[in-house]
């Protein structure tokens, strides 16, 4: 049985994740405590008790998630009864997968994140921008709406869903055309600005001087990249894919699909949520996912009981 540890992107975040995990964990509030030593700030306080909008900022969000997903990880690799024949992660949530992999370290990668926050929040606020989210329509009819507004296609999450990025003008004008174009239904998504599009060149370029800071390390299991939607093993190719990432498209349905090529059928889902196990419904609904904000829910799972 070959398995997969999946880490979501910035969305899932909600105030008062990670809260009860703090108290019964050891290890989780290692990591916690950790990060609010390295960040500067007590981001267990945000996460925590909030308020909503402050962990919703991009340069707050993304070290939250990170933070979070990889004190579940250390609480469920303390238990030593689950181990990933390969990851990958949605977005921000790459970041987690590489260091499972043993590309950086826990403190390289938070201050990557941190970093990488804090230059789509400045490029967010320079260049605005925003996401809208359209269900029920293929790429080739995401990518004709797209050529009509200026907007471009930012996610590919499943064979269903396609997130589009644009400043205001062009979102506002493909959200009008959406119903007329097959789209069964265009949600604007709360986020600060157009990321994985050209309006995060910024960003993207502030990114690739902090990646050059951090000596990656070949992955000691297979990583899949949110860019290419294959496997990477070349460090020097994956910090380049991180960089690109930024103001590049995401192919998470690519990365899943390869996964299952691969013979993985079943994934823990790490982190706050279950939006990864939702999109894993829609590309192949035989796969097992299992949603994980804490190593107890695990206690009664099938994966342990090897009956899947």
């Amino acid at each position: 049985m070959k398995l997969g540890f999946i880490f979501p992107g910035q969305g899932s975040q909600y105030v008062g994740m990670g809260k009860a995990l703090y108290g019964t964990s050891p290890e989780a509030r290692t990591i916690f405590d950790r990060a609010d030593s390295l960040l500067g700030f007590l981001l267990t306080r945000t996460l925590f008790d909030g308020p909503e909008d402050e962990l919703t900022r991009t340069d707050v969000c993304q070290p939250a998630i990170f933070v979070h997903s990889m004190a579940v990880l250390a609480g469920i690799q303390k238990e030593g009864r689950l181990c990933a024949d390969v990851t990958a992660g949605l977005s921000l949530g790459e970041y987690a997968a590489l260091c499972l992999a043993g590309v950086f370290s826990f403190e390289e990668g938070l201050g990557l994140v941190q970093a990488r926050g804090r230059l789509m929040q400045e490029a967010s606020e320079r260049c605005p921008g925003g996401l809208v989210s359209l269900l029920g329509i293929s790429v080739e009819a995401a990518q004709t709406l797209c050529a009509r507004t200026g907007a471009v296609i930012a996610n590919l999450n499943s064979p269903d869903q396609v997130v589009v990025a644009g400043d205001p003008p062009s979102l506002e004008q493909l959200v009008q055309l959406a119903p007329g174009s097959g789209v069964r239904r265009a949600i604007r998504l709360q986020v600060a600005g157009a990321f994985h599009s050209p309006l995060m060149d910024d960003a993207a370029l502030g990114l690739e001087k902090e990646l050059d800071r951090v000596t990656f390390r070949t992955p000691r299991i297979p990583v899949y990249s949110n860019l290419t939607g294959g496997l990477e093993r070349d460090p020097v190719r994956i910090k380049s894919c991180l960089k690109d990432q930024v103001n590049h498209a995401t192919r998470w349905v690519d990365c899943c699909q390869e996964m299952l090529k691969a013979g993985v059928r079943h994934f823990v889902e790490i982190g706050p949520g279950s939006v990864l196990r939702g999109l894993m419904r829609k590309i192949d609904p035989s796969a097992t996912v299992i949603s994980v904000e804490d190593p107890s829910q695990l206690k009664d799972s099938p994966l342990l009981k090897g009956v899947v």
